[in-house]
């Protein structure tokens, strides 16, 4: 704006600007619907999958202490530190279903909206991920309250309130969360089947030493719901206790 009149910029191209973002150092960044990131400071440069980005088009945008960008695209999340982007798109356990809008909580734990709900990452978590081993994080969906999990993609679909709490824009409504309160799930046990037995007959299990969850079935109906089990315990009386990740107590059956 200059002289009371709109101005256009000396840009490259922009294809469908989604997202503007103004880190702590004055610099504009202009996530696009195709055209990938583009940094505006003293001129323009472009971020796009052959210098890393997972894809081209591009959504969310926060910055961490540290000065490092996260950025939310099509293919997957990433980092953008000293000009130099990592790609965690193929990290086991993250959303890969459009990573739409990002928020950075007090406890430094990334809040990532995608198709297929509301993901919450430690930034620790994050920054120490590899390929080989599935990172832990928390989803919520619909069965922890999210009104509908189609959210809006527009900026303006995910708003931060200054007593912590996040907005969401949902299809079916309003969706609240408040990030200074809502509690963390406890973290699974590794369970390692050594030796399985029915009444006095030891089966046949085996195990590889790697394997923390084994795939169990049964003809109770209660079991047949779950394709994961957690854990197997027999007692005295020749009866099998099941633990579901669906359900934290254990369901008894007779053999």
């Amino acid at each position: 704006l200059a002289d009371g009149r709109f101005t256009p910029l000396e840009t490259p191209p922009l294809v469908h600007v989604q997202r503007l973002f103004r880190d702590r150092t004055g610099r504009i960044w202009v996530a696009t619907g195709g055209g990938g990131l583009v940094c505006l400071a003293g001129g323009a440069r472009v971020f796009e999958p052959r210098e890393g980005l997972p894809h081209a088009v591009v959504y969310g945008i926060v910055q961490d202490d540290r000065g490092s960008l996260w950025l939310g695209t099509r293919g997957g999340l990433a980092r953008l530190r000293d000009d130099e982007i990592t790609s965690f798109a193929g990290v086991d356990g993250l959303p890969r279903r459009s990573p739409l809008h990002l928020h950075l909580d007090e406890q430094d734990r990334l809040w990532v909206t995608a198709d297929d709900g509301i993901y919450r990452i430690r930034l620790s978590d994050l920054e120490a991920a590899t390929r080989s081993r599935p990172l832990p994080v928390e989803r919520f969906a619909t069965a922890d309250g999210l009104r509908s999990l189609e959210i809006s993609w527009r900026c303006s679909g995910q708003a931060a309130t200054p007593d912590g709490r996040l907005w969401y824009a949902t299809s079916r409504g309003l969706s609240v969360v408040d990030t200074r309160h809502a509690p963390e799930a406890s973290p699974v046990p590794p369970v390692l089947i050594e030796e399985a037995w029915a009444g006095a007959r030891q089966l046949d299990t085996p195990v590889a030493d790697d394997v923390r969850r084994r795939t169990g079935r049964h003809d109770d109906d209660a079991i047949r719901q779950c394709d994961r089990l957690f854990e197997i315990v027999g007692d005295e009386h020749h009866r099998l206790a099941v633990g579901t990740p669906q359900v934290e107590q254990k369901v008894a059956h007779d053999l």
